[in-house]
């Protein structure tokens, strides 16, 4: 879905984490939250650019961490999405 959203002048680079991340979100919520992040990267991105979807797990200190309540020191996995252009 995502590779037609951005159309074929644009190149597409998925780079998961290698291991299997396992999170509490809600899955129509994240790839809302993809798409969106993508559709913004295709239109900053100029014609024949990149983006990038990357997974990681990045383990986070207190001193890292929003003042949200609940949230503990610990492994946390990150979506990152990257591209080419302006802004």
């Amino acid at each position: 879905m995502i590779r037609r959203l951005i159309g074929e002048d644009i190149e597409l680079i998925n780079l998961p984490h290698p291991d299997m991340i396992s999170v509490a979100a809600d899955l129509g919520q994240i790839e809302q939250v993809l798409v969106n992040l993508v559709v913004n990267a295709r239109d900053a991105t100029l014609a024949g650019g990149r983006i990038t979807v990357e997974t990681t797990v990045e383990e986070l200190g207190s001193e890292q961490l929003p003042k949200t309540p609940g949230l503990k020191p610990g492994a946390y996995a990150r979506l990152a999405v990257r591209d080419e252009g302006v802004g």
